[in-house]
């Protein structure tokens, strides 16, 4: 936030914070599977990893 209306307010700081994990999926083969989804000894199939989002809020009183 900019510190104009922190100087007005009992707020130190705020803070946003956001992450992603897992955006995109690169699956150049031509079973057009993730390849990190198949167990290589035994070639059995799991769902591949969900993409995750995370937004953390920091409020410093």
């Amino acid at each position: 936030m900019p510190s104009t209306l922190l100087k007005r307010s009992f707020l130190k700081s705020v803070s946003v914070v956001a992450q992603m994990n897992n955006v995109a999926l690169w699956k150049k083969n031509k079973f057009g599977i993730d390849p990190e989804a198949v167990d290589p000894v035994t070639g059995t199939y799991f769902l591949p990893e969900p993409r995750v989002t995370t937004l953390t809020l920091r409020v410093d009183l």
